[in-house]
């Protein structure tokens, strides 16, 4: 073989290996990641949260669909650096790259809430109360799980979960919505704020509130939720943008963080600063 064609060749092969290392290092598609994953550390997202980010509430997989994509995003980039805590999802977001993290965020708060999860959510909080009857959601239970959500325990200096999370739990960017989530997946983020595995809130609220709660609350206030509709997808890419609304909820958590949790003035804070938030909004 000649030595010009021995380079012609050379040449050849590494623009053949240039140019598949950069559609290996390509973003992929979030809706791709969803329904594909990026072989072979990261398996599709469909897999545990369903084709449609239904999730399954027989595994406690959560629902994704309509979340705010900033929320979702965090998240991912919480599995990522180990300050949330699950053996699934933590090798999977680090092997995702930040551009990739945002992606399938941004792709899941666009999907529509599938239609009669509240039902399942219900069932499936029926039967569990079945087969532990002590902590049952009975109907004063539940009762009492919406006057937490809505109104909150003073003389404990809980605030309502809609301060944060909305009335009715339908969220507010960058929070998560409730309403229509699996009550499994619901019991068990409380269980993670309460045990550290979950340590996402520089506020320190959601620690300081799932620590209060008594089993029999958090169980009441997760089917509680999970028997509400699921709100439509009101979010978008635009959510993870560092201004506007997803600031200002950003800036209410930091302030009320510099009274400390549990202070009364972290409690009253939220409401203050989501009132005047809304104003500026309107």
């Amino acid at each position: 073989m000649s030595a010009g064609r021995f380079l012609r060749d050379a040449a050849t092969l590494l623009l053949v290996v240039v140019a598949a290392l950069a559609q290996a290092q390509a973003p992929v598609s979030g809706a791709a990641l969803a329904r594909e994953g990026a072989p072979p550390a990261v398996p599709p997202c469909a897999s545990c949260h369903g084709a449609a980010g239904e999730g399954v509430a027989a595994a406690g997989f959560p629902r994704l669909a309509g979340q705010p994509a900033a929320y979702l995003s965090r998240q991912l980039d919480a599995y990522a650096n180990d300050s949330r805590r699950n053996p699934v999802m933590q090798p999977i977001a680090k092997a995702l790259t930040p551009t990739q993290r945002a992606l399938v965020a941004g792709y899941y708060a666009t999907l529509v809430p599938p239609p009669g999860t509240p039902a399942a959510n219900t069932a499936a909080a029926s039967a569990s109360a079945a087969a532990a009857p002590a902590t049952a959601a009975s109907a004063a239970a539940l009762a009492s799980a919406r006057r937490l959500a809505e109104i909150g325990d003073d003389a404990r200096l809980l605030q309502a979960c809609a301060n944060c999370h909305g009335p009715q739990g339908t969220g507010e960017a960058p929070y998560p919505y409730l309403a229509g989530q699996h009550a499994s997946y619901l019991s068990a983020a409380l269980d993670e704020w309460k045990s550290g595995a979950r340590n996402t809130d520089p506020s320190g609220q959601m620690q300081r509130i799932a620590k209060l709660l008594q089993p029999a609350e958090a169980s009441a206030l997760a089917a509680w939720f999970a028997s509400l509709p699921a709100p439509p997808p009101v979010h978008s890419m635009a959510s993870m943008q560092p201004s506007g609304r997803g600031e200002a909820s950003d800036q209410c958590r930091l302030q009320c963080a510099a009274h400390g949790p549990g202070s009364r003035e972290a409690t009253l804070d939220v409401a203050e600063h989501k009132q005047r938030h809304q104003r500026e909004r309107d």
